[in-house]
């Protein structure tokens, strides 16, 4: 079932400027952005919405991790 969670959870808009917006889960464990350094950016308590304004221009990948600890990972490109 783990295929059909991870097709239900959306990242918008992608590229973003300000605001990550993540739809199809409700709650989670953690949210983490790592640069493709592999270096971890930004970790925090899981949130539909994540302020990403801060970041350089560039691509990231956004992991976010459950309430059953699956692990569902996007790209994002940040404008």
């Amino acid at each position: 079932t783990s295929e059909v969670t991870k097709s239900k959870i959306q990242i918008f808009p992608n590229p973003v400027s300000d605001v990550i917006r993540i739809s199809g889960i409700d709650t989670g464990q953690t949210t983490q952005i790592y640069n493709l350094d592999g270096q971890l950016v930004r970790s925090e308590p899981f949130d539909q919405k994540i302020d990403v304004s801060h970041l350089s221009a560039g691509v990231y990948l956004l992991k976010i991790t459950t309430k059953n600890f699956e692990s569902h990972e996007f790209k994002f490109v940040k404008k």
